[in-house]
């Protein structure tokens, strides 16, 4: 390789400057895969879908979640006041506004001098909220009523007690039909009610008395007596024998003594003849051995 000498006294930066060439985004491409503008784009776009998680069905919106603030902020709440007098005053929220009744719910002045909620105090107010299910005086299906009622927790008396419309904070001037409301909290499906659990009671003492009876035997099944039957035997008695006298016990079979006729009845009536030898054992569950026509000796029950 031939080169050439740089002369003395040249400057070589000015040099190295003039024979560079300027390198553009063209001149240097970007590998085979490496992340550009609008696929760094796309993957972020993806990741955002990615992230983006759905509520699951039924769970509560931003809207829903309003709408329940809306409804709290115009429920009617009743409170029980009192003031140095020791009356008893309703008071009534009813979407930011404040009313006062008596007990029998009838509009009625604020309470005086030491007005203060009735705690502790001797009287109990019970709100039960309905909603109505037909039209009648005072509501409209759809209307949600309150029963306000005030109590003294000692002796059970009702000192007062009265139907409000809360939809349109009208008294009612009577107590609604029971067949026109349905409680807004009713039990759920199944839950145990005063009948269910007294249904169940029964069933429970049925169950014990089927427990503590004594249980048939199935049809078929071995009893005591069967089993005993089946069973080799364990008593032996000789036999006296009677036209007329049943046997004691029923014999699995009789044992011969003696050589003769055996003349047996069974448990249905009939009477059979025997022909046996001396030392013979006749498998048969005779009820009686009679007298007559029987000539073998030395007859033994076995059982």
């Amino acid at each position: 390789m031939v080169t050439t000498p740089i002369p003395a006294g040249t400057d070589v930066g000015a040099l190295v400057a003039s024979t560079t060439q300027p390198i553009s985004a063209l001149a240097l491409p970007l590998p085979a895969g490496a992340a550009t503008d609008a696929k760094a784009e796309s993957i972020r776009a993806l990741l955002a879908a990615a992230l983006t998680v759905g509520l699951p069905a039924g769970a509560a919106t931003d809207a829903t979640l309003q709408a329940i603030l809306t409804k709290l902020g115009t429920a009617r709440v009743e409170t029980l006041f009192t003031d140095d007098t020791g009356t008893f005053f309703v008071r009534v929220d009813n979407a930011g506004a404040i009313s006062w009744t008596d007990t029998s719910g009838n509009a009625s002045a604020a309470p005086g001098v030491g007005q203060r909620p009735a705690a502790g105090a001797t009287v109990l107010l019970d709100k039960s909220a309905f909603v109505a299910t037909a039209a009648a005086a005072g509501y409209s299906v759809g209307d949600y009523l309150d029963h306000i009622v005030t109590t003294d927790p000692g002796s059970g008396v009702v000192i007062g007690n009265f139907w409000v419309n809360s939809s349109t904070g009208l008294k009612l001037a009577a107590a609604p039909a029971s067949g026109n409301i349905s409680p807004i909290s009713p039990l759920p499906t199944g839950a145990a009610t005063l009948a269910s659990q007294t249904a169940g009671n029964a069933l429970l003492t049925a169950i014990q008395a089927l427990l503590t009876a004594p249980l048939a035997l199935p049809t078929g099944a071995a009893s005591d007596a069967s089993v005993k039957a089946s069973a080799p035997a364990d008593n032996f008695a000789g036999i006296a024998t009677s036209d007329t006298v049943a046997l004691a016990t029923v014999p699995k079979a009789l044992f011969i003594g003696g050589a003769g006729n055996l003349v047996v009845k069974g448990g249905d009536g009939v009477q059979a003849t025997f022909a046996v030898v001396a030392g013979q054992i006749v498998p048969i569950r005779a009820r009686f051995v009679m007298t007559t026509g029987t000539t073998a000796t030395g007859i033994v029950a076995i059982s």
